[in-house]
């Protein structure tokens, strides 16, 4: 795959999937090609009545609302798709063998929570890896909007901020606190940096996470911290069923990341809505109601693993897979599969150019009333996902704990047969961005 130089997200998703599919010919890519230009002729022609049969073609922008708030792609900034982009790019080169899955969302909502915490170059230094070219008036606009506007029945986004009770130096800022339950509607909690709050906090993650995420805070994660400041929590659980259930379910091979065969539960339909590019063939299956879709990616590259192929995607690449979508039948497998994953985040954030809320500031000045030197001590993720015929269950939780410096370390049918290590991705199909996004190595 030809790597383009960008920043990244893949996604609210991430998420990635391994895919063996059959080669294409020439006929196959030019006969998507003429029903694609047809359905641009046809639809440039305003004196030409609409088919009610036939649905809008799926490459053509779509602006949805949800709680009363409209977006479309062309509403999110740049910036955003980089930071996605190269956080996923940064997990999966670090990925190794494993099956992977990120969310973006959960990892850019926590960390705008520190910089509305933060004044000078801290703040910058955040704002130039999350959202590029923004204000701070536009960053905290945007977590806004977009959070709210991703709000669904079958996605659910929570906030927490968790005060450490012995951190008696400094007080906590009211208009901080009012940002954070006004703004990200964040449940504020005072603990104890002990075994008991980590148990606090890890019994709010399971709460707003189906049950699925029970130990974010490890044992000893705020624990064996010399001062703790504070922990801030993103929470997101996504449970959809599909459009179209799978009815068609059967034992078939699966090739690993390691070349090793094994016989796994298949899921096997004909899909409608195929795309290629990037390096990549695939598919994508919406969820009931149309809001989210599935989309599988197989490189084309058979001896390419999933983390590879979302190492090397750039958020340019990301867009022209997504943009490539057509009508067009594709017959399809891929395993059923359950993984969970969890990652520090804190190399992932320094390659993007966040260094001094890791290394120690007193810029923190937007949180408390006289700042020590205080620094992000741990920010973590961790993520679960399971596939079935039903449907979908994923879920992410973020947290960033706040410690004083010193405390701690730091038509024409298409086959997308996903019987070999793929990449795949939870997205919004308003905008295209991948809530969650990972890869599938071994199922």
């Amino acid at each position: 795959m030809k790597k383009i130089t960008a920043s990244i997200l893949a996604a609210l998703v991430v998420m990635s999937m391994a895919t063996g599919c059959k080669d294409k010919n020439t006929t196959t890519t030019d006969v998507r090609t003429s029903a694609t230009t047809a359905a641009e002729t046809k639809q440039d022609d305003p004196s030409e009545p609409s088919d009610p049969d036939i649905p809008d073609r799926p490459s053509d922008p779509q602006q949805r609302t949800t709680n009363g708030i409209k977006m479309s792609e062309t509403d999110i900034p740049s910036g955003y798709y980089d930071f996605a982009a190269q956080l996923t790019s940064y997990c999966a080169a670090n990925g190794g063998d494993d099956n992977i899955m990120i969310s973006p969302a959960s990892a850019f909502l926590a960390m705008s929570m520190v910089e509305q915490a933060t004044e000078g170059q801290t703040n910058q230094e955040i704002i130039n890896a999350l959202l590029n070219g923004s204000t701070d008036e536009e960053f905290l606009e945007f977590s806004k909007l977009y959070s709210s506007y991703l709000e669904e029945d079958e996605l659910q986004i929570a906030n927490s901020f968790w005060m450490c009770e012995d951190y008696t130096e400094n007080r906590f800022l009211p208009d901080y606190i009012d940002v954070l339950t006004n703004d990200y509607n964040a449940d504020i909690g005072s603990i104890k940096f002990d075994t008991e709050g980590e148990q606090t906090v890890n019994d709010w993650v399971s709460d707003h996470t189906h049950g699925k995420i029970n130990d974010l805070i490890a044992p000893g994660d705020l624990s064996d911290l010399d001062q703790g400041v504070g922990v801030l929590v993103n929470a997101i659980a996504f449970d959809g069923s599909w459009d179209v259930a799978y009815e068609n379910v059967s034992d078939q091979t699966f090739t690993d990341i390691n070349g090793n065969t094994s016989d796994v539960p298949m899921l096997i339909s004909t899909e409608d809505i195929y795309i290629e590019g990037a390096g990549a063939t695939g598919f994508v299956k919406e969820y009931e109601g149309g809001k989210f879709a599935f989309m599988a990616m197989l490189p084309d590259d058979t001896e390419m693993n999933g983390n590879e192929f979302l190492a090397d995607l750039t958020a340019e690449e990301y867009m022209e897979l997504w943009n490539s979508r057509s009508y067009t039948d594709v017959d399809t497998k891929m395993p059923k599969f359950e993984s969970e994953y969890s990652t520090s985040l804190i190399d992932a954030f320094s390659s993007m150019g966040i260094n001094i809320a890791f290394e120690g500031s007193t810029e923190f000045t937007r949180m408390l009333e006289a700042p020590d030197l205080i620094k992000i001590a741990k920010a973590k993720q961790k993520t679960h996902i399971k596939v079935d015929e039903k449907g979908t269950q994923a879920e992410a939780a973020t947290a960033i704990i706040v410690a004083t410096e010193g405390a701690c370390e730091i038509t024409e049918s298409h086959q997308v047969f996903c019987d070999r290590p793929f990449a795949y991705a939870i997205v919004d199909t308003s905008t295209g961005l991948p809530i969650f996004i990972g890869s599938v190595n071994a199922a």
